[in-house]
């Protein structure tokens, strides 16, 4: 049987199809596709963790903190027991994690991934979504800037380049590993995609029927929204005050700063700068013919419609008053948050605790008053005591009589 492998890439509605995925999970399995949890609940980020190499840095593994060669090894190990006990033979899966088609660059790492995939006797078929190149820049670079980013926007060259935006080097590389026969390539766009929809897509090339399926964002998936051009300046200044890491742990100072940031953001996006767009189209043109003649089909052209620049603007910083107000949106949201969090538990304790509250001062007031008479007998005690003595003086009187 077969394991449908979805690596990516980022930024490519992957968020969407995983809680898709993950809402449905009883419904797939009923018509035979397994989406197991135990990579993860939607989003299999293990996979990623375990293929790094021990010395690769990236947030995947700082997040699960595997940090020393000790804990990854220990942590290799539990993965290969639990695909072992969870993965059987003769059973369809699909699995998910776009971070393998992002930080699996070295013939190893993608190795070692596969001799995990398939070690269980199933063929691997790994689908990638595409987009248009200065589409995913403007959208990574958002994404950047949440994780902690303080660069400004540049056009890739070199390494970046060839490991995120040359679609045609990337599928090569799993190629070797997987077999080029094993590779789907899906351009991802609103007109190229089945249904126009990621999901609808996907179940495409699975081979499942759509029908009576949840495709409701219910489930707590949220959109992965950009950030507005100014928003992004404002964050990217922060970002030198408040990093994400520190002392390679997780700075809890920054929270979640970046979700925040997110959600006051306008539907307005960030625009790639032309000249950047224009260099990383002549970077790319040549290979990306090739990729769109081998992986996608087609002929040797460019496989993306040109990149559209209306309703984005370019990332500036704020003036003065622009970083007071944007401060203060962000305050007033988290103290909202805050105070959201706070008053949901004692909404559900109210109900218990009204009844004892209004029972138990009754006889705590009438306590006192039970002591009060309990010590006035303690008071008369000592008269008595004072009395005694003096008896005891008029016994050797009639003694004394006795004896005359």
């Amino acid at each position: 049987m077969t394991i449908l492998f979805h690596a990516g890439t980022t930024k490519t509605g992957t968020t969407s199809l995983q809680h898709f995925l993950k809402n449905n999970r009883e419904a797939l399995q009923n018509r035979g596709c397994i989406f197991p949890s135990f990579l993860g609940p939607d989003n299999h980020t293990r996979l990623a963790a375990y293929a790094m190499d021990v010395d690769a840095i990236a947030p995947v593994k700082m997040d699960l903190r595997l940090t020393e060669p000790k804990q990854i090894e220990a942590f290799r190990k539990e993965v290969d027991k639990q695909f072992k006990e969870h993965v059987r033979p003769g059973k369809k899966y699909v699995m998910s994690n776009e971070h393998c088609s992002a930080h699996l660059h070295s013939g190893p790492e993608i190795t070692r991934l596969h001799k995990l995939l398939s070690s269980t006797g199933h063929t691997v078929k790994v689908i990638i979504y595409f987009r248009e190149p200065s589409e995913y820049l403007a959208s990574s670079y958002s994404t950047l800037l949440k994780q902690g980013a303080t660069h400004e926007m540049k056009c890739p060259v070199g390494r970046a380049l060839d490991r995120k935006y040359n679609y045609y080097a990337i599928c090569k590389r799993w190629a070797r590993v997987f077999g080029k026969d094993n590779i789907i390539a899906r351009v991802y766009s609103r007109d190229a995609l089945a249904g126009g929809d990621i999901r609808k897509d996907f179940l495409e090339v699975l081979g499942v029927s759509d029908k009576g399926l949840d495709f409701s964002e219910a489930g707590g998936a949220t959109p992965n929204k950009s950030l507005d051009h100014v928003m992004a300046g404002f964050l990217r200044e922060v970002n030198k005050q408040v990093p994400r890491y520190v002392d390679n742990k997780v700075n809890p100072l920054r929270a979640d700063l970046g979700p925040l940031c997110e959600q006051l953001s306008t539907k307005e996006g960030i625009l790639v700068p032309k000249a950047i767009s224009n260099t990383l189209r002549e970077s790319l043109l040549e290979d990306l013919k090739e990729f769109n003649r081998r992986y996608l089909g087609g002929q040797q052209k460019w496989p993306f419609k040109p990149y559209k620049q209306t309703g984005r603007k370019l990332v500036r910083a704020p003036n003065r008053d622009e970083v007071l107000e944007l401060y203060g949106k962000v305050w007033q949201a988290k103290i909202a948050q805050l105070r959201g969090e706070a008053m949901s538990v004692p909404e559900k304790k109210v109900p218990e605790k009204k009844v004892p509250e209004q029972k138990s001062p009754v006889p705590e007031k009438k306590a006192p008053v039970a002591e009060k008479k309990v010590a006035t007998p303690e008071k008369k005690a000592p008269a008595v005591e004072k009395k005694a003595p003096a008896l005891e003086k008029k016994a050797p009187v009639p003694e004394k009589k006795a004896t005359g």
